[in-house]
């Protein structure tokens, strides 16, 4: 007895769904294993979220193989789990086979390989590990420029890494030039009245304000302020946080009346939007 065409389509669809069953059931565990940790760590349940994100990467490694970047995201959420509850080695551990699989299925120029560098400096650099930080800062600093060129705006976080680890190395020189090339992309990518513009004039200012270059801090301070209420409007709670580091500077230098003037403004901000 010969089976028509629709009888064989019938068939085929039925092995197929019985073939893929499996995938499917195991698809499903990955998403319920990766929300319970999101949801654990979100409540600040550290230690309980670990064992879901372990299931998550088992599955993982069973449904792509172990060399599959979509394995490198799983190590990457359990190093975060380690890292957050200040276990370093063991974060340091996952982030570094995270970063080979990337290094091995992407090549070392890639953004997930710099994305993957720069985890393990900041790793690095919150345990005083400067010298290790800046090794990895600068492999990820020159990963991300040769995949996206040197002008994307992600590269401005890079340049702010870098500024930060040599502002704690009291190394200022290179602080400024970072903190500069981090304003120069943004101001390029993102036009001059944008909020990221505002982060690194204040970041600068409070770098110049640090060495004594009043000048300069004052004059950062004041395009820092101008630049958010552009970008936010003058009446937002944003504005309150710049109003409240230019007092702070203007009270350092001497200016209370100023200080008390700009204070005042912040408070009124805040009122106004906690009704």
């Amino acid at each position: 007895m010969k089976l028509r065409a629709s009888g064989w389509l019938v068939i085929f669809l039925l092995v197929g769904l019985v073939w893929s069953a499996p995938v499917w059931s195991q698809e499903r565990e990955l998403a319920e294993a990766i929300t319970q940790s999101k949801d654990l760590r979100a409540q600040g349940k550290l230690e309980e979220a670990v064992p879901f994100a372990e299931k998550a990467l088992s599955i993982g490694k069973a449904m792509f193989g172990a060399e599959n970047p979509k394995v490198a995201i799983l190590l990457d959420n359990l190093a975060g789990l380690y890292k957050a509850q200040n276990k370093f080695a063991e974060a340091e551990g996952f982030y570094e086979r995270s970063l080979s699989i990337r290094e091995q299925a992407l090549g070392s120029n890639h953004p997930d390989v710099a994305a993957s560098l720069n985890r393990l400096a900041v790793l690095f650099h919150g345990q005083g590990k400067l010298f290790s930080a800046e090794f990895l800062y600068k492999r990820a600093l020159e990963a991300i420029k040769m995949a996206l060129g040197p002008n994307d705006i992600k590269i401005a976080k890079y340049y702010n890494n870098l500024a930060s680890l040599y502002q704690a190395q009291e190394d200022y020189q290179e602080a400024e030039f970072y903190f500069q090339r981090a304003l120069a992309v943004r101001e390029t990518a993102l036009g001059p009245d944008h909020r990221e513009v505002g982060d690194s004039l204040t970041k600068l200012a409070q770098l110049y304000h640090r060495l004594g270059r009043d000048s300069a801090a004052e004059f950062h301070f004041k395009r820092a302020l101008k630049t958010y209420e552009r970008a936010l409007g003058r009446k937002h709670m944003g504005i309150v946080r710049a109003l409240e580091r230019y007092a702070s500077f203007l009270a350092a230098t001497g200016r209370s009346k100023e200080a008390k003037k700009h204070r005042a403004r912040a408070e009124e901000i805040r009122k106004k939007n906690d009704k």
